[in-house]
């Protein structure tokens, strides 16, 4: 008769020890590790980091957003509404249809955009300014591309290829003064740490730099050609001649 020798089977314990052990020296070698990570705050373009405590790194989180980023929202709403103050004028005053659909692009962003930024301040209780109210405008953003009275007043009484040239110019300035702003915020330490803000903030000079390239585009078009600015009509229509007895 033939005996059959098995292996003893391991006990539960013995089976779990070696897990145990294994977890113990993938922990070990990663706690000192953790605890000498450092928080880091970037600094400004052109500026070094500094490292922040535990508290600080906290304040800032529990914060969201800086001073620096109301400023900029405040100022932002004014400077918004003048915009649509300058693209309202394009109906009446140009036949250009590629001006009247950069108008409407601006119509439609700038007017979105000041809604939104009226809800953010108000939504974290901070004044939310009269987009009338121009002298509102902080001191270091006054120049940033607004145009003066003069100038809006000028804008109002052009017409035709004037007027198309006059816009064109007062509009790219007045777009990259805002993009002025977007970097004098971005400057600005501990700012646009709300990832609300951040987007907008984004988005806002994605959306003026694009617009300032087609309107520059547009603006070398705009030539003296007596047909741009004529009026339509049925047996009243504009005319132009160049070269011929009428």
């Amino acid at each position: 008769m033939t005996r059959l020798r098995t292996r003893p089977t391991a006990s539960p314990r013995m089976r779990v020890l070696p897990s145990c052990l294994l977890a113990a020296l993938l922990v070990a070698p990663v706690a000192p590790a953790l605890a000498q990570v450092s928080i880091v705050n970037p600094g400004a373009p052109g500026k070094e980091s500094r490292k922040l405590s535990a508290d600080e790194a906290v304040k800032i989180a529990a914060s969201r957003y800086s001073a620096a980023d109301v400023q900029f929202m405040q100022d932002m709403i004014p400077h918004h509404h003048q915009a649509l103050e300058m693209a309202a004028l394009v109906g009446k005053r140009t036949n250009s249809p590629t001006l009247i659909d950069a108008a409407g692009r601006i119509e439609a962003s700038q007017r979105d955009e000041i809604g939104f930024m009226q809800q953010w301040l108000a939504a974290r209780g901070e004044t939310v300014p009269d987009p009338l109210a121009h002298a509102a405008m902080h001191a270091s953003h006054q120049m940033a591309g607004m145009a003066s009275p003069a100038e809006m007043a000028a804008l109002a009484k052009a017409e035709s290829t004037d007027f198309d040239r006059t816009f064109l110019q007062l509009m790219i300035r007045h777009h990259a003064g805002a993009l002025k702003m977007v970097e004098d915020l971005l400057k600005q330490r501990g700012s646009a740490y709300d990832p609300t803000l951040l987007e907008f903030v984004n988005d806002v000079s994605n959306d003026q730099a694009a617009e300032i390239e087609r309107m520059t585009a547009m603006l070398a078009t705009v030539g003296s050609d007596p047909r741009t600015g004529l009026s339509p009509g049925f047996r009243d229509a504009g005319t132009a001649i160049a070269n011929l007895r009428l």
